[in-house]
């Protein structure tokens, strides 16, 4: 009783039911590994049931709809065809999203061979694995979009906010005059955050484990892929959503790449000035003389600084500020 008290207390607060659960079984495993190693026979945790703890009711297992998923892969090659590697290896080869995809490289896609490589230094086991038997669909889009080097592109996060919530509008002039927005205030409409908001957990992965089972009918043979380890346990548990057909498992992996003659970029934005440099851009009199002060500092004055400076030549304290710091800009 009272290390079931404890359960749900330590260190000091409620928890989930979940939480509960993990924390008896960690303990439940550290002990019997004391008592296997050093013959301490005594499990404080090993005594409670199922019953003791509270009852968990798993979440439902979240993916991209076939629909949703179809609009994604467009909205990639309308809109930002260079991100479309970086997806695709996820969406219709089930490479993990986080532990694999920061650092991934093109040239460990061997297209000759048919083989995805997951070198030990980036694999979740941290032990070199192959992926066989994708799906020929990938390599259709491979031949379409793929490349050597890191795939993950500069200013990822905001590519990718942008991607997810053009594919959720469905009116194509109003995608094509949102696509036209700066990457530095996609973060600000609603659109996008709506968007972020509605993205399942992990979803790319779940997506490609959901429809694969439901085109191949094999669950055996999805863990393959996924390179999990021992039976399909934990791709039902944890990965493979619910409600798909065989019909709409097929389809999902018979679209093929449709790519655009002039895909819409996001105009050039440059990010809103801030501090010191915000104060000599908006400031006048003292202030600005101030600022130029603490600018002028050889401890803060950077050369970077300068191309944040180059919109003040018309600005009044210009003059002084070329004077005091002796950059001519």
């Amino acid at each position: 009783k009272e290390f079931i008290e404890w359960l749900y207390t330590y260190p000091g607060k409620a928890k989930s039911a979940r939480t509960v659960i993990n924390l008896k079984q960690s303990v439940c495993t550290f002990f019997n590994i004391l008592r296997a190693d050093l013959g301490n026979a005594h499990n404080p945790a090993g005594g409670i049931k199922r019953k003791d703890l509270p009852r968990w009711v798993p979440k439902e297992i979240g993916f991209l709809s076939l629909d949703y998923s179809t609009a994604y892969l467009r909205a990639l090659e309308r809109y930002d065809p260079e991100l479309a590697a970086h997806e695709v290896i996820q969406l219709l080869a089930g490479v993990r999203a986080d532990d694999e995809m920061a650092s991934f490289n093109g040239d460990w896609v061997l297209a000759t061979t048919r083989e995805i490589v997951i070198p030990a230094e980036i694999a979740k086991t941290e032990k070199r694995e192959v992926i066989a038997e994708v799906e020929p669909v990938f390599w259709e889009w491979w031949m379409a979009y793929g490349r050597g080097g890191i795939l993950r592109p500069r200013s990822y996060h905001a590519r990718w906010t942008r991607i997810r919530m053009l594919a959720t509008i469905t009116d194509q002039a109003r995608a094509d005059e949102l696509a036209a927005v700066s990457l530095h205030q996609v973060g600000k409409l609603a659109e996008a955050a709506a968007a972020v908001k509605a993205w399942p957990w992990n979803a790319r992965r779940r997506t490609f484990a959901t429809f694969h089972v439901a085109a191949k009918q094999s669950a055996a043979q999805t863990a393959l892929i996924m390179r999990h380890r021992g039976d399909a346990y934990t791709l039902h548990n944890s990965y493979r959503g619910t409600g798909v057909t065989q019909a709409q498992g097929v389809a999902y992996f018979d679209r093929k790449p449709m790519p655009v003659a002039a895909p819409i970029a996001p105009k050039a934005g440059t990010m809103p000035a801030r501090g010191i440099v915000k104060q000599l851009a908006e400031g006048s009199g003292n202030d600005c003389m101030e600022s130029i002060n603490q600018l002028s500092s050889p401890k803060i004055l950077h050369p970077l600084s300068l191309g944040f400076l180059l919109p003040l030549r018309e600005n009044q304290c210009h003059d002084q500020f070329r004077q005091r710091s002796g950059v001519a800009i």
